[in-house]
């Protein structure tokens, strides 16, 4: 089904941001590629700089909904695995060979001032995972502090992963961090125990 009006312009400035950057991008080549007139691109948006806070807002909603479905797939009910699947889901697409790496930090980077509105939209991903991740350590049986250091430490392999990624074309970065968070989590978190008895063993999990 066509899309008309503001949702036209989205998706397709958003493959072109991911592709060439956000500076090398121009209005005219985001205008040509929608296929419609500057005059209909005015009633949509202000500037580039509102067009760009779209994208990142569209992008954000769209990875995150991915993501969440991912970690249930992959993880199942356990809020540990589910942390862990954050890193499964990064190997997945960091095998891709189109791989361009994350938005976000790019218009972190591209926008480096932490008043900018660019910024301050870019920033707000990596809130949300972190945000994630502590939710999973509270579930997990972690208490406020500790889910709020593990996540922080979760967060610091996730994005060096993206960026070993980026610019080193390390294809098993995910794969390295998530051996990394396995003991992050075996160390932080409290492990329940299972009232099932294994050759008389309680067993731990």
């Amino acid at each position: 089904m066509a899309t008309s009006g503001r949702e036209r312009f989205i998706p397709i400035a958003a493959e072109l941001f991911a592709r060439q950057g956000f500076g090398p991008v121009s209005l005219d080549e985001v205008i040509a590629a929608a296929g419609v007139t500057k005059t209909t691109f005015y009633k949509h948006f202000d500037s580039k700089d509102s067009l760009i806070l779209a994208v990142l807002a569209y992008q954000h909603e769209l990875e995150m909904t991915n993501l969440s479905g991912e970690i249930a797939r992959l993880g199942g009910r356990d809020p540990r695995e589910q942390i862990l699947a954050i890193f499964d889901t990064l190997d997945t697409w960091f095998a891709d060979m189109n791989f361009r790496g994350c938005m976000f930090l790019n218009a972190a980077t591209e926008f480096p001032h932490e008043n900018d509105p660019i910024h301050k939209a870019a920033l707000v991903h990596g809130e949300a995972l972190d945000s994630l991740v502590r939710e999973k350590c509270v579930e997990a049986g972690a208490d406020a502090k500790s889910a709020s250091e593990v996540a922080q430490q979760i967060l610091l392999l996730i994005t060096g992963a993206v960026i070993s990624r980026h610019t080193a074309k390390q294809l098993q970065a995910a794969r390295t961090a998530r051996r990394s968070a396995e003991l992050i989590l075996g160390a932080m978190l409290p492990v329940e125990e299972s009232p099932t008895l294994r050759n008389g063993t309680r067993i731990r999990r």
